[in-house]
């Protein structure tokens, strides 16, 4: 017998890795009925699956598992939410990249135009207008906020720059996202209050990111 759309939906959800971040229009199948089924699974806290935002959705661990009570992480749910042109701000960016070991009380988010509404109050959005942002992946707005934030710093600057050469920035930020070097000079030339020294640290990120060499893999 042919599965039901109902159980086509909701198998593909329960399918999932657990810890995996899903959009509700990404469910296969009609929208009137992929929403009752996520409906149900989300009010159903056995299944793992936790509806965060409008529309965001994470598959978290079962009833049973080892790790069924582990939260999900906000501070992605927040960069998802955000849309194009999010990273990490201020504080954030430096402590993720170890140029300051500063841990802001709240995850703060870079979003371009007005903000979403934080999906966990342990979320804030700090608003940027550099459009060219819009272009960026997650890791490189973050070492952009991070390069607008060097004047806080508590790394000497030649130690930010071995943290690119060598490739640990890319163990840093978790995402195994690259960062285009010649893009990164591309939205900096846009953003508000970059003054010429700050430009050309710019440059010296973008020079030694375009050298690194990739971390070691175990064996």
């Amino acid at each position: 017998m042919a599965k039901s759309e109902s159980a086509e939906a909701r198998d593909w959800i329960i399918s999932l890795e657990p810890g995996t971040w899903f959009w509700s229009q990404d469910v296969p199948g009609r929208r009137d009925i992929a929403h009752p089924v996520l409906s149900r699974l989300s009010n159903d806290e056995a299944s793992g699956v936790q509806r965060i935002a409008k529309g965001l959705y994470w598959r978290g661990w079962p009833e049973g598992h080892d790790f069924a009570s582990a939260p999900p992480d906000y501070t992605i749910a927040a960069l998802l939410l955000a849309g194009p042109g999010a990273g990490l701000a201020d504080w954030d960016a430096l402590n993720r990249l170890k140029w300051s070991t500063q841990v802001p009380c709240k995850a703060m988010i870079s979003t371009l135009g007005p903000p979403p509404k934080p999906p966990h109050p342990t979320v804030i959005y700090k608003q940027r207008n550099n459009q060219r942002r819009a272009e960026l992946n997650w890791a490189e707005v973050t070492v952009l906020e991070a390069l607008g934030m060097l004047w806080m710093t508590e790394a000497l600057w030649h130690e930010c720059l071995e943290s690119m050469h060598d490739g640990r920035f890319t163990a840093y930020l978790k995402w195994g996202l690259p960062i285009r070097a010649n893009m990164l000079e591309w939205a900096a030339e846009t953003e508000k209050d970059m003054t010429v020294e700050t430009l050309h640290k710019v440059d010296e990120v973008a020079a030694a990111i375009s050298r690194a060499s990739p971390l070691p893999t175990s064996t």
